[in-house]
């Protein structure tokens, strides 16, 4: 099943918006399509980017798409290639 980068967007923000609850300002996170998830310039810690993989997977699937974004990621990496959230978003 395919679902519409609008639908996914908001699974973003549902995701962030969760990571960021009980955060103090100066340590809550934003995402861009074009921000760095794996790599040198990766804009999540390890921490964080697991819990945005979980709860991404897990909020995809009340949508009705059943994701293997680790999976995703998992090949970029071991192709050497950095990966940004638009890479996963179009991987979908």
């Amino acid at each position: 099943m395919t679902i519409d980068k609008e639908t996914i967007a908001e699974v973003i923000n549902s995701v962030i918006c969760s990571i960021n609850d009980g955060r103090p300002t100066e340590k809550s996170i934003e995402l861009n399509f074009s921000d760095y998830l794996i790599g040198s310039s990766a804009v999540l810690d390890s921490l964080d980017l697991f819990m945005f993989i979980v709860d991404f997977e897990a909020q995809l699937k009340t949508v009705g798409l059943d994701a293997n974004v680790m999976g995703i990621i998992e090949r970029a990496v071991n192709k050497g290639e950095d990966v940004t959230l638009g890479d996963i978003v179009n991987s979908l």
